[in-house]
């Protein structure tokens, strides 16, 4: 499973599907995993488009944090 660190440490859990030069990010809201875009990952994850797939941080996969509360403010970092 792939992940990426954040600026404070924590795993973030995605997935890039699709193999092609344009490039989509899906960003979900607070408590949606990757996989609430499932249609339109299957839509899109061809040879045009390459997309990628998070899941926000104490969702699905990736890593909350010990004794850390989450704010929308870390959610962008």
């Amino acid at each position: 499973m792939p992940y990426c660190k954040t600026s404070t440490n924590l795993k973030l859990h995605y997935e890039l599907r699709g193999s092609g030069s344009v490039k989509i990010l899906y960003i979900m809201g607070i408590n949606g995993t990757l996989n609430s875009w499932h249609f339109q990952s299957m839509h899109f994850a061809n040879e045009r488009y390459q997309i990628c797939l998070f899941d926000n941080r104490g969702v699905g996969f990736s890593e909350l944090g010990k004794n850390e509360r989450m704010t929308t403010k870390q959610m962008a970092i």
